[in-house]
């Protein structure tokens, strides 16, 4: 079974005795309290659901209300048992969503508007399609009560990321740079004998299939 509509929830297959849920709060800058219990009531409304629950969480560390409802209801995972717990970096997906940070940078150069950007600042990128092939293979492996990052085996500089949809738009990006410190690696070692082939090439690959 599946829950949710979302980026997500799309690229999911149903699997025999296990329960997605990939729904939520899909803005990660959300400080609003009523989108979070709203969220927080849904998910206790399926956890009797029988099968192996599969939740989506973040790969953030970043001190915010996101992050903190994401750990908030990984500990309700915990005390359910019998659960999967996905987190995830930033993905790449066909998705309207405006708040994704790619389609965010998407539509700032596109328009040539000005944003915010951190150049030191690196961050993890991740298509749906790995997504899909990653927890398949977690469940069919016996991945059983644990909690892992689903994520690419590398991370990106916002520059690099940017510098991808500059490519893509043949323009320039519109930016006012701040800076501070470099983001720590994601470990995936948990996952590096899943069968997904992580080319050189993976940001501009993932980038042109969602936005070219």
């Amino acid at each position: 079974m599946i829950i949710g509509s979302g980026l997500i929830a799309s690229c999911l297959k149903d699997e025999r005795d296990a329960v997605f849920y990939a729904a939520g709060v899909s803005n990660s800058a959300c400080r609003d309290e009523v989108e979070f219990q709203r969220d927080w009531s849904r998910l206790n409304e399926n956890l009797d659901r029988p099968g192996q629950f599969v939740y989506f969480s973040t790969c953030s560390t970043a001190d915010s209300d996101y992050v903190r409802h994401k750990h908030r209801c990984e500990r309700l995972l915990h005390e359910r048992g019998k659960f999967l717990i996905c987190r995830l970096p930033i993905v790449s997906g066909r998705t309207t969503n405006p708040h994704t940070l790619l389609n965010f940078l998407n539509s700032r150069i596109a328009r040539s508007e000005k944003f915010d950007l951190y150049p030191e600042a690196r961050r993890n990128v991740i298509d749906t399609d790995e997504i899909a092939t990653i927890v398949g293979w977690l469940l069919r492996t016996g991945a059983h009560n644990e909690t892992i990052n689903v994520a690419a085996p590398f991370d990106f500089s916002m520059v690099e990321i940017v510098g991808e949809f500059e490519r893509l738009h043949k323009k320039w990006a519109r930016t006012v740079d701040h800076f501070g410190a470099a983001d720590k690696p994601i470990d995936t070692k948990r996952i590096q004998r899943a069968p997904v082939k992580w080319g050189d090439d993976y940001l501009r690959s993932a980038i042109e299939k969602r936005y070219a």
